[in-house]
């Protein structure tokens, strides 16, 4: 027999995305304080994180800036604190206080102790979004024609 159907409402649309994403894991730090992980990940917030990471690239590039593979890896946990943990309002979007943010939390031990719990499969969707992303971003290099190619009238 199949479930019974109900009209879709604003309020019922809300109360299934609260018990789809709703679901916090609570953390507790070392340094006596907690955090809150979420255990799904909402496809719009995988969008904002890799749109974020996009735009920092964006702007280091326009700005002459060069960071190392090793700070853009801090800057992709600063990010995944910011879109999946309740700690998304004290992670500065400025990318230097980011890091220094993120530097704090890897001095006082938390930062490792709270990538340590994020769900992994919900870590392999947004790297699989990552991803897809970097495949589009490379498809599309490869499609404008070089400046030899133009050069030589082709």
């Amino acid at each position: 027999m199949a479930a019974k159907q109900t009209k879709l409402t604003v309020a019922g649309i809300n109360r299934k995305h609260n018990k789809e994403f709703g679901s916090l894991k609570r953390v507790d730090l070392s340094t006596g304080d907690y955090t809150e992980i979420y255990q799904r990940f909402r496809k719009t917030s995988i969008q904002k994180l890799v749109l974020d990471y996009m735009d920092i690239l964006n702007a280091m590039k326009e700005g002459g800036q060069k960071l190392g593979s090793g700070a853009m890896v801090f800057v992709y946990y600063m990010l995944l604190l910011k879109h999946f943990t309740t700690l998304g309002s004290v992670i500065p979007g400025d990318l230097g206080q980011m890091i220094g943010v993120g530097e704090k939390l890897l001095d006082l031990g938390v930062l490792e102790q709270i990538m340590n719990e994020f769900p992994e499969q919900e870590l392999d969707k947004l790297n699989a979004a990552i991803q897809e992303v970097n495949r589009n971003m490379q498809t599309q290099l490869e499609a404008w024609p070089n400046e030899k190619g133009k050069e030589s009238g082709q």
